[in-house]
């Protein structure tokens, strides 16, 4: 699929209630940089999934949103922290239309 970042920015900014960073980039994180909870990550990774015609692959939602509490808490052999999702990413899985994590976490 022909997606450019700016496909993504303009979904993100349709979906994602404000406020947002003042610039968004690839390198955007979900979590981090939109302090986004899981339970909205979620939701907004399905209708992303829909509109770009993304198929799940590998995908792997703990990944990137841990079970609240497990990876702040750190115990020892705890849930590992966790990794960033960029929009980049996104971009990634989008003109790929297929998630591919050995791919999008390079």
């Amino acid at each position: 699929m022909n997606v450019e970042l700016e496909h993504i920015l303009a979904f993100i900014r349709k979906h994602v209630p404000p406020p947002l960073p003042v610039k968004l980039s690839a390198d955007t994180d979900l979590r981090r940089d939109f302090r986004m909870a899981e339970e909205d990550a979620d939701e907004l990774l399905a209708k992303f999934a829909e509109a770009f015609s993304v198929a799940p692959g590998d995908f792997d939602f703990s990944r990137y949103f841990p079970s609240e509490g497990l990876w702040f808490l750190r115990w020892e052999n705890a849930t590992p922290a966790p990794l960033p999702l960029t929009l980049g990413m996104l971009l990634q899985a989008a003109r790929n239309g297929v998630w591919c994590t050995a791919t999008h976490e390079k």
